[in-house]
């Protein structure tokens, strides 16, 4: 009765694992495999249990929902082991399931952890098709996305902005306050929600406020200008300057529900002016701004420098400017900007500028409208930049081009008809091209069958087609491989009972090596411009400049030891000659340039305001080492050699630095610096690492001279002044003694008995007044001792 029972249990279980919808499985966590799966497996998900029993995990969900699943596994474990699971059921989420017929399924686990009496810990799970109610759940997902699009929009604004931002209802309460607007009023967000703006507002503003908030609220965009005190300061602080804006944000019935303030501090842009201006005259720019209420106009020192008025001290007039102007060019920017005042769109054109010396250069003018708070023009800003060099670069590329036409249109050319298998019927070569080379009437006798089936295979495509085919092809002259533009043209006619094709070949292959050339050309000015800009810090090192360098074939992502080579001396003329006469040094070092270049093909080398500059690439887990760099350097200065023998170089060595990319001004400037303070230190030698210059690697810091002379003067003055007067050696002998700290050695250095040595002390401490013995002593003789040694003994005082 009992064998029968279990029996008849065991029938129950099987008709109702077969036929449940849901799939009921075990899993081994130790070997991380499926131990049984019901059998509506496969109506899930296609597949039978003998097929996936025994898989793992990897292979029964998608890398995505396998990742999901072991991130939550570790807990559910440590759980398990600390008895504090008690086996209930467990809903662990929803997850993709791949489909025998290539698709993946949503499905829902429950899953129950037990620990079976080997010790080992399984998983008993139900899993149920839950796709509809996935699709449902994306569904209500996207719908809530699009209801709070605005909202996200304004809060994603708030959260991420440096300014300060305020968001406000029609009546000025505020709503939302990011952090910098917070933290500027010294509260919390959440206690500064739903008071008033104006009760933020210094006194003296507060009045203006609510005119631009009125015009906001009618859906005008209105800026302004602050100057007041902050806020925290009671008061009494300094004036400091705000520029902002107000927003509106209009609702579905067109009328303004929300607000927004933009604030920025701008105090500090007093003090970038000068920055601002140096950067204006590198890059040959500058601004202006007309007022148009009373007429007055401003504009940057980098417009002065432009127009060559940087010395005048009196205020410079708006006409002024324009009278520098080709006349022609004045009257076309006055009838743009009264275009201006009337669209109030931005506007540009282009004007020559007439030199004081009577050349003349092309300028960019800009120009834009500010308007009030009644949405009125109130002043026209804009800039003028110096184009001239580029629209050289343009009028050189058109020359190029025109040549190139010109070029192509004498160039010898050549005509053939052909069948549909190749068979040239007629051959116009009036410059016998392919004399000698077609002796069979043959396409494939013009070069490889590679290089000529595809010119078979375009002809065949033209006839099949009847449409024009166009190409460059590679084909065997008498002049050798030449490299032809082919037009074929369907032809209506049959010979022989074959379809036929026209082809015009012209030859382009010097015109190809024409264009690769200049694209070289104007890639290394590219190369070199960028490279400058970088070790100058007029650019600087972002993704998108790494990117640029990309476009122009440079790799600057990896690491680099970076070397300067500085020309000492040639033909009979030092480094300072040839700094102030660079001119006539650039065929030899853009010759150089190459030479090293091609002796390395990974190195990036260039010509900067110094000398040449090397990049010699090192291995990503590379940590190049100083003897390493030296070798490079000796056979840097080897070929060096070979080209120029009777020249003379001095190379700089910086520190190794794994981020060279963003650190190439500093690991420059260290090279640079290894030159300079090298030539004095150790003027024997031509290769110079920046770190043997040790305490010296500090002194290009020092650039007040007089403070440095005066330190010298207060160290060892006394006994400078001594030496001179008695003729005794006891600036040399205090070196000596600084150096070494062994009295003995500094007799035998001198030649002279311990004891004069230790005289000698006495004595220098005498002159100095105080004692060599402290420590503070030492360091400060040391450090007059190195700054008369770079700064030169002319600095004694």
């Amino acid at each position: 009765m009992c064998g029968q029972t279990k029996r008849e249990q065991e029938e129950n279980y099987r008709i109702l694992t077969e036929n449940m919808e849901d799939v009921i499985w075990r899993f081994d966590v130790a070997t991380m495999t499926l131990m049984y799966v019901s059998p509506s497996i496969e109506r899930l998900r296609g597949y039978t249990p003998e097929e996936v029993t025994g898989k793992p995990l990897e292979e029964l969900v998608t890398p995505s929902s396998c990742r999901e699943l072991l991130e939550k596994l570790p807990g559910r474990l440590a759980l398990l082991e600390s008895n504090c699971y008690q086996g209930e059921l467990t809903f662990l989420g929803i997850v993709e399931q791949p489909h025998k017929d290539g698709g993946t399924i949503w499905t829902e686990l429950s899953t129950r952890f037990i620990r079976r009496e080997d010790g080992k810990a399984e998983v008993i799970g139900v899993s149920r098709d839950c796709s509809v109610r996935k699709v449902q759940q994306e569904e209500l997902a996207a719908l809530y996305r699009r209801l709070e699009e605005s909202e996200q929009f304004l809060q994603a604004m708030i959260d991420a902005a440096h300014c300060c931002l305020a968001c406000l209802d029609r009546e000025g309460r505020l709503l939302h306050v990011n952090r910098q607007y917070a933290k500027m009023m010294g509260l919390a967000p959440e206690h500064m929600q739903g008071r008033r703006f104006a009760d933020f507002l210094p006194p003296e503003v507060a009045a203006k406020h609510a005119v631009l908030l009125d015009a906001c609220r009618r859906g005008q965009t209105v800026p302004f200008l602050d100057v007041c005190r902050p806020p925290l300061t009671g008061g009494t602080g300094e004036l400091n300057s705000y520029y902002g804006v107000y927003q509106p944000f209009a609702q579905a019935n067109g009328e303004v529900g929300k607000m927004v303030v933009a604030l920025m501090d701008i105090t500090e842009q007093k003090s970038m002016e000068r920055q601002l201006a140096e950067a204006e005259r590198i890059g040959r720019t500058g601004s202006w701004q007309y007022h148009l209420p009373d007429g007055r106009f401003s504009c940057s020192e980098g417009l002065l420098a432009l127009f060559g008025l940087e010395d005048r001290r009196q205020p410079v007039d708006y006409e002024e400017l324009l009278g520098l102007l080709q006349a022609d060019d004045v009257e076309r920017l006055r009838l743009m900007f009264r275009q201006l005042l009337k669209d109030q769109t931005p506007v540009r054109a282009e004007a020559r500028l007439m030199l004081a010396g009577g050349g003349q250069r092309v300028v960019q003018v800009t120009g834009n409208v500010l308007t009030d708070c009644n949405n009125q023009p109130a002043s026209i800003i804009g800039t003028v930049a110096d184009i001239n060099d580029h629209k050289e670069l343009e009028a050189l590329h058109a020359g190029v081009a025109l040549r190139l036409r010109e070029f192509a249109r004498v160039m010898p050319g050549l005509g053939m008809i052909v069948d549909q298998d190749g068979l040239i019927l007629e051959l116009f070569d009036e410059h016998q091209l392919l004399a000698g080379k077609l002796s069979e009437r043959r396409l494939n006798k013009l070069g490889t069958d590679r290089k000529t089936g595809s010119l078979l295979l375009t002809i065949q495509q033209a006839i099949q087609k009847q449409t024009l085919q166009f190409g460059e092809y590679t084909l065997t002259t008498r002049q050798g491989e030449r490299t032809f533009d082919v037009r074929i043209a369907p032809m209506s006619c049959r010979i022989g009972g074959k379809f036929t094709a026209a082809c015009n070949l012209t030859d382009i292959t010097d015109q190809n090596r024409t264009k690769k050339l200049l694209q070289l050309s104007y890639e290394k000015r590219r190369q070199r411009d960028l490279l400058n800009g970088l070790i100058e810090q007029t650019i600087l090192p972002t993704t998108q400049v790494l990117d640029s360098a990309w476009q122009v074939r440079l790799n600057l992502a990896q690491p680099f030891s970076c070397f300067l080579l500085i020309l000492e001396r040639w033909q009979d003329a030092d480094h300072d000659y040839w700094q102030a006469h660079r001119q006539e040094l650039q065929f030899m070092l853009e010759r150089l340039t190459d030479v090293l270049q091609a002796g390395s093909a990974d190195a990036v080398v260039w010509e900067s305001r110094e000398g040449v500059a090397v990049l010699c690439p090192a291995a990503a887990t590379e940590k190049r080492t100083p003897c390493r760099e030296f070798e490079i350097a000796n056979e840097l200065n080897r070929r060096l050699k070979e080209q120029e023998p009777s020249a003379c170089w001095r190379i700089g060595i910086a520190e190794f630095e794994p981020d060279t990319f963003n650190q190439l001004a500093r690991v420059y400037a260290q090279a640079r610096n290894a030159v300079q303070l090298g030539r004095i230190l150790n003027p024997g030698s031509a290769v110079h690492h920046y770190c043997d210059l040790g305490v010296f690697q500090f002194f290009p810091a020092v650039t007040n001279i007089d403070e440095v002379r005066n330190f010298i003067h207060r160290s060892l003055g006394n006994l400078l002044t001594y030496d001179e007067v008695k003729g005794t050696q006891l600036l040399d002998t205090l070196q000596e003694i600084l150096q070494t700290d062994n009295l003995n050695i500094v007799a035998a250095k001198f030649g002279v008995h311990r004891q004069t040595v230790v005289f000698r002390k006495q004595r220098i401490e005498t002159i100095l007044g105080f004692s060599l013995d402290s420590f503070e002593t030492r360091l400060t003789l040391s450090m007059a001792f190195k700054l008369r040694q770079v700064f030169g003994a002319e600095n004694d005082g």
